[in-house]
């Protein structure tokens, strides 16, 4: 049982907590084989209050201090005042966009969009109003806003620089972005992915890496056999050690060239 649990916690749903509420998406009306439709949701802790505070809105982040809700609506990314019931903030025009996060400093944000068969990952400031590009080329089935434990730094998931579009396995690095300077460095490489698994298993089967308090990160990958895996990588000197060894049915069968995708 303990094997399938991390692959579960994550792949997870947007949770959200401040001392008064905690915050969650709710999935509504669900049909099969239709798009899933969410709503915004909150409950106190002791679970005597519950209330849907946007309805068909599906909140992508929350406040330190839960009075700020961060969502993706029609082009537009919006920050809710959780107190007022007022949209207080909005950036317009942001066609495809589909996550977004605070960071340490609530009044600048990260938010990722998709072009073609990649994601691209901006900064945004409601203080000045600058949109900077910070990465392109950004995997499709992994998460590429994973905020370290302090809020200081988050990592993202690049397609590497030699990447064929001919071929049918790429590396792809993991790369730090630290958002007080704006530096990066590139913590360490994947091996070998099936790129069909990274652009189509997604929705679904989307992967949200964690960045646990001990300072690695955790995240689901697929192994030589495309079945997937719980790796860690190190945040300090990028080390992978590969966790779990689990079987599976595979979508893809081919092994990728010499096993060079295994860890």
């Amino acid at each position: 049982m303990k094997k399938y649990l991390l692959i579960v916690l994550l792949v997870g749903i947007c949770f959200g907590q401040s001392n008064e509420w905690i915050y969650f998406n709710q999935e509504i009306d669900f049909v099969w084989g239709q798009p899933r439709d969410f709503s915004t949701s909150r409950v106190n802790p002791d679970g005597l209050e519950y209330e849907v505070i946007l309805e068909n809105i599906r909140f992508s982040d929350v406040s330190k201090n839960g009075k700020k809700l961060l969502f993706n609506s029609g082009g537009t990314i919006k920050i809710f005042n959780t107190e007022t019931m007022d949209t207080v903030s909005a950036l317009n025009a942001i066609p495809s966009s589909d996550f977004s996060r605070f960071t340490y400093d609530e009044d600048i944000i990260l938010f990722t969009t998709y072009v073609g068969s990649h994601r691209q990952l901006y900064r945004y400031s409601f203080i000045d109003s600058s949109n900077t590009l910070v990465a392109d080329s950004l995997s499709l089935s992994l998460n590429n806003l994973v905020m370290s434990p302090d809020g200081q730094k988050v990592v993202y998931f690049k397609y590497n620089e030699d990447f064929d579009t001919d071929s049918l396995y790429v590396a792809m690095d993991v790369i730090i972005y630290h958002l007080q300077d704006q530096s990066k460095n590139i913590l360490s490489t994947l091996p070998l992915i099936n790129f069909e698994y990274d652009v189509y298993v997604t929705g679904n089967y989307e992967k949200y890496p964690i960045w646990g308090v001990d300072g690695s990160i955790y995240l689901s990958v697929p192994d030589s056999n495309d079945c997937p895996q719980i790796i860690k990588i190190d945040s300090i000197d990028g080390s992978i050690t590969q966790l779990t060894d689990i079987e599976c049915s595979c979508i893809y069968t081919d092994n990728s060239p010499n096993g060079e995708g295994s860890f």
